[in-house]
């Protein structure tokens, strides 16, 4: 072999994108959630993300649990909850919070005349009664159930319907609309998201990783998948580690390591990381509402970054001037397990724990401290302000008010439950 084939063989590697003199503390991406806070003209709209996840918490609780008076219509009563509760609740608020924001972007580029397509792929799909509740928000349920009507009764027969023989099951199903990824065999999330990408170059991928999730050696792996993304012919994903730091009944590993570490691991797979951390746990629900705000600004103005980051990407590929080894973005997002539920039973904490992770008030049915948790959680959520009264009272028509779910993209096949990828 000549001397010019060895070279070919023992090149080094071409070097990193990361420039020489970064220190690890500079590693991490650097935003001003103010951004999002504090804009004149109310770009992010705050309070619209804050009012979808309001409902979609509400709508997932409600499934878990009530199998009568799903709205609240009259006084809650035992007899309204269900006998048998199955579901898994600790996920939910984190990938309601994500779709609502995903579902944001859609929305702003549809507004400045960008057709973005956009799936969402969970990894953790037992969190399946926090998608139903933001598929039924947009309205795809229905269209692909007609039985689950846009009004009282059919939200009755919707929210009866959850872990109930004929309704959804507890996890993400191939019926679940939108869906490419079934929920209970954790770690396959990532990859089938890269998968879905290439060869279409116009689609960008969500992908929640749930921290338990990211134990599993599948996933390890295909956090390098981005290494095989042409970006000038394929889509792009966005890895969202979602960190709440607690599995079935012990912490996860994710969650035992510091943002330094997670920093350290997941700049070596070769992405931007940008932490988005609702911080220490809220002290009354004055504070919480501070800390929700603050989040989702952070996260509103992380999710316009990584996407602005993924189209300067695909951009130089497709102008024949291609980056090379492109450090694609990720969001790291920290939050409580079982956000805005109980925050203790009987002396010991749920909310931030692994007792959020499944069902939190296993006996609300019967146990009177149990029932009384549920029913100030469900209160909680003052959906009343969200709902158009007069409707729900009547059993006519429509119930949600408009204003309620600006969120949503205006063109209802680029919701996410309505996306067709061929």
């Amino acid at each position: 072999m000549s001397n010019a084939n060895i070279n070919e063989l023992t090149n080094p590697p071409k070097p990193s994108a990361l420039k020489k003199d970064v220190t690890i503390e500079n590693l991490a991406v650097r935003l001003d959630a103010n951004k999002a806070l504090n804009s004149p003209n109310d770009e992010y709209d705050i309070d619209a993300l804050l009012e979808f996840q309001r409902l979609a918490n509400y709508i997932t609780v409600a499934q878990i649990f009530l199998r009568d008076n799903a709205l609240l219509r009259r006084p809650l009563e035992k007899d309204d909850v269900k006998r048998r509760l199955l579901g898994h609740w600790g996920t939910c608020p984190g990938l309601n919070l994500v779709y609502a924001h995903v579902s944001a972007l859609i929305k702003r580029c549809l507004d400045k005349g960008e057709d973005l397509k956009s799936i969402y792929v969970t990894g953790p799909g037992h969190g399946a009664p926090g998608l139903l509740a933001c598929l039924y928000l947009e309205g795809t349920i229905t269209h692909f159930y007609p039985q689950y009507s846009l009004d009282t009764a059919g939200f009755e027969k919707f929210v009866r319907g959850f872990s109930w023989p004929g309704g959804f099951p507890s996890h993400v199903n191939a019926e679940t609309p939108g869906a490419i990824h079934e929920g209970g065999e954790l770690g396959y999330a990532l990859a089938v998201a890269y998968g879905s990408v290439m060869d279409h170059p116009e689609l960008l991928t969500v992908c929640i990783v749930g921290d338990g999730e990211s134990e599993t050696g599948p996933t390890a792996t295909a956090w390098h998948s981005h290494k095989y993304l042409d970006p000038a012919t394929s889509g792009a994903v966005l890895p969202i580690l979602h960190v709440n730091g607690f599995k079935i009944s012990e912490r996860t590993i994710p969650g035992t390591m510091d943002d330094l570490e997670l920093l350290c691991l997941y700049t070596g797979y070769g992405y931007q990381v940008r932490f988005v951390e609702y911080g220490p746990p809220a002290s009354s629900v004055e504070e919480a509402r501070k800390i929700e705000r603050r989040l989702n600004a952070d996260l509103a103005v992380s999710v316009e970054w990584a996407y602005d980051e993924i189209k300067k990407i695909q951009n130089a590929a497709r102008s024949g001037s291609p980056l090379v080894k492109p450090r694609w973005p990720m969001i790291i997002l920290r939050t409580p397990k079982g956000m805005t539920g109980p925050r203790s039973l009987k002396g010991k904490p749920v909310e931030g724990t692994f007792r959020a992770h499944q069902v939190p008030l296993p006996n609300a049915a019967k146990d009177d401290e149990e029932f009384d948790l549920l029913k100030e959680w469900l209160e909680s959520y003052q959906i009343n302000d969200l709902l158009d009264m007069e409707s729900v009272q009547k059993h006519n028509g429509w119930f949600i008010k408009d204003d309620a779910l600006r969120v949503l993209p205006s063109k209802k096949s680029r919701r996410m439950g309505m996306i067709k990828v061929k």
